[in-house]
């Protein structure tokens, strides 16, 4: 199956997402047929749990250990999903809130802190 060829799925990236509201929206999401990448800052055992519980699901998972406020982090977080998922539209869940953008759309004043 060429790529051109294969079916998308729906890939969201939920930072936070190893424990709390973080990983009850990583498993509701895989319930609405997303696959998701599960970002945690550093209880990557807690991350590969959420994954799994994903994976039972039906759906694809990968954990990314990364810190949002780390600019180089969060560039390096986008990579890796755009790689292991491919370039798709990718939605970051973070502080209750959600922007829908295709990856290549995030740029740095996207991530700068509000005032």
């Amino acid at each position: 199956m060429t790529s051109m060829t294969r079916s998308f799925s729906k890939t969201v990236l939920i930072t936070g997402a190893s424990r709390g509201i973080g990983a009850a929206a990583a498993l509701a999401c895989a319930a609405q047929g997303w696959d998701v990448a599960v970002n945690c800052t550093r209880d990557e055992a807690a991350a590969q749990a959420v994954a799994a519980q994903v994976r039972a699901l039906g759906r694809r998972a990968i954990v990314v250990v990364a810190d949002v406020a780390d600019e180089a982090a969060v560039l390096a977080m986008f990579a890796r999903v755009d790689a292991d998922h491919g370039a798709r539209l990718c939605r970051v869940v973070r502080r209750g809130s959600a922007k829908m953008a295709p990856v290549a759309m995030h740029n740095r004043p996207r991530f700068a802190p509000s005032p």
